[in-house]
């Protein structure tokens, strides 16, 4: 996914996190916008000011340290040596840095299994075994690497005074498939690297995690050039680095999917070397996959084409000139190079193209379902940009009266059209905003009713004092269904109470479970997992919450509150609401499993 949409899609930046609220006088002058597209295998920063956003611009860092060209990203890549830290570009050809570790802030339960027992991911774990750390300290020394570069990029083109005094609302882009776990834990790396410690200026730095599927289809749609008909309906096709991620407007789904494009390009040419493989240092394999893979033909490789791509093999492959030639070899090595046709390169994009094609044709059949009808693909992301998948799909969908858009390069798309309208940009309005998403799992709370022994199990009878009776603790109310359309402006609440004890402080926790199962079990078993405990402590004085009597004239307290919910990708997002106040960031603390 793009810079443009890491930052493009929340770029008014007036978008409030879910905890935070403008004060009055507000107006977003004193606001930076800073977007990051963490990546799997690259990362790239954009940023902006309220003024650069009524301009339409948005700046993207180019420069980055170890690198003398000017380039959008940055390799997601970390290397620990005798105490000393590089990162990106520093990290440098002829070592072995951490890689992919991104992915490791998953389960391994949650990774597609082809992700899971790859190279990257394996080497990753390892890696990080040796250094003696965890995955949220190598996010965490990466996002701080790259975070103090941003600041100091943004000071050095605006000045140490417009930094120190500026709010900042930081974006940062997480695959849709993310649990909720793992969204926690990329917040705690941010966290643990510095980016939102205490500033001079007024207010904390607010933090928003947003889907990236969602980024690159608000960006995308948003484009002036892109004539947006009602009720049209639009497949986005994000591809990136180290997955694919759809999501269509308006069944609004995702589905993960490794590209292995590199390692099928990196396999071809081990095979044909053979033993000689084993020859090549770090430094000579990452060159090749570099000048040879990278920058070669992953970027120019067209059908319309016939143009040959030269592979020059390191000299350390060949002990001498005699056996630098090879016919056995599919391409052939011919004094020490590989000559691959249009035929090869084809084949080496196809392993990933296939799937790509099942994961579309898969999401068009479910809007079928849903009685719509797809009426564009737009690509997205690093193979979205290759002009073989857009020729591809063109190809593929020339008779369905689909058509396929590719964006090209870099571009601010989400915040043109604003500038003829600078209230909008102050008061936090889009051009294009996601109305609805769909809920991917069932949510829902446990209550408590008295025991009665025709109904309930003797194991699911519990004494409570405060009853002063039996009372059975496993049936389900289910807050929100799967499958279920939840507006994204107007969170689906839902109305509860708990029971406050003298001693509580006016604390309470709630445990939220969630179900995939249908239909939904009216009592917790085996599909119903608890999927994040949320510990809150009320404002308002305990005397004021309303005071009750049990059948033994006990006194106890009675406190109503709303949960809101609204799904984002494959989590959820929860506030909670007592006494007519939402209750923030340092007063809920929520904990997923």
């Amino acid at each position: 996914m793009g810079l443009a949409d890491a930052l493009g899609s929340f770029a008014s930046g007036l978008r409030r996190g879910p905890n935070q609220s403008r004060k009055d006088g507000e107006d977003g002058t004193d606001l930076l916008v800073i977007g990051i597209d963490f990546g799997t295998t690259s990362s790239g920063v954009g940023w902006a000011t309220a003024a650069d956003i009524k301009r339409e611009h948005i700046n993207i860092i180019t420069n980055w340290p170890g690198n003398k060209r000017k380039e959008n990203k940055v390799p997601t890549e970390i290397f620990y040596e005798h105490g000393k830290t590089s990162w990106g570009f520093e990290a440098g050809k002829d070592c072995d840095p951490v890689r992919w570790f991104k992915l490791l802030l998953l389960k391994e339960e949650d990774l597609d299994p082809e992700i899971r027992s790859s190279e990257f991911v394996l080497r990753a774990r390892q890696q990080l075994r040796d250094e003696g750390k965890t995955v949220v300290d190598v996010v965490a020394d990466y996002l701080r690497c790259l975070w103090a570069h941003t600041i100091d990029a943004i000071t050095r083109a605006r000045g140490k005074a417009v930094v120190d005094v500026s709010r900042f609302h930081v974006v940062i882009t997480v695959p849709a498939i993310w649990k909720g776990y793992a969204r926690q834990t990329m917040r705690e790396a941010a966290k643990k690297a510095g980016i939102l410690e205490k500033r001079v200026a007024v207010g904390e730095t607010c933090l928003d995690l947003v889907a990236e599927p969602e980024a690159a289809a608000l960006s995308t749609l948003s484009e002036p050039v892109r004539k947006l008909i009602r009720d049209e309906v639009y497949l986005i096709c994000d591809c990136g680095g180290g997955t694919v991620d759809l999501i269509t407007y308006k069944i609004r789904e995702t589905s993960p999917l490794a590209l292995e494009e590199a390692v099928a390009f990196q396999r071809k040419v081990k095979k044909c070397l053979g033993r000689r493989w084993d020859r090549l240092s770090k430094l000579d394999i990452n060159e090749l996959m570099d000048n040879h893979w990278e920058n070669g033909p992953k970027q120019k490789f067209s059908l319309d084409h016939d143009a040959s791509y030269v592979v020059k093999l390191p000299s350390a492959a060949f002990s001498s000139r005699s056996v630098r030639n090879d016919t056995r070899c599919d391409p052939p090595i011919k004094n020490g190079r590989m000559v691959f046709t249009k035929d090869h390169v084809k084949d080496i994009f196809d392993e990933a193209i296939i799937e790509v094609d099942k994961l579309v044709d898969g999401q068009i059949a479910g809007a079928k379902r849903k009685g719509l009808q797809v009426t564009g693909i737009i690509l997205v992301g690093g193979l979205g940009s290759i002009p073989y998948l857009y020729e591809h799909l063109r190809d593929r969908y020339r008779d369905s009266k689909i058509s396929i858009f590719q964006p090209g390069g870099e571009r601010p798309g989400f915040l043109q059209g604003q500038a003829s309208q600078p209230e909008r940009v102050a008061k936090g309005a889009v051009p294009v905003k996601v109305a609805s998403t769909i809920a991917r799992a069932s949510y829902g709370v446990i209550y408590q009713v008295p025991c009665m022994p025709v109904f309930h199990r003797k194991d699911e009878r519990t004494w409570d004092d405060l009853e002063h009776g039996y009372v059975c603790k496993t049936p389900m109310i289910w807050l929100l269904e799967k499958g279920s359309d939840v507006s994204t402006t107007q969170p689906t609440s839902c109305p509860l109470c708990h029971i406050l004890k003298k001693d509580s402080g006016g604390t309470f926790a709630i445990d939220i479970y969630q179900c995939e199962e249908y239909p939904l079990p009216l009592r917790k078993n085996a599909s119903v997992k608890r999927l994040v405990s949320i510990s809150c402590k009320i404002a308002t004085p305990l005397e004021e919450v309303p005071e009750l009597f049990n059948r033994l004239g006990q006194r106890f307290r009675k406190l109503d509150f709303d949960l809101d919910m609204v799904p984002s990708g494959a989590s959820v997002e929860f506030a909670v609401w007592a006494g007519g106040k939402k209750l923030g960031s340092s007063e809920v603390q929520i904990q997923y499993e």
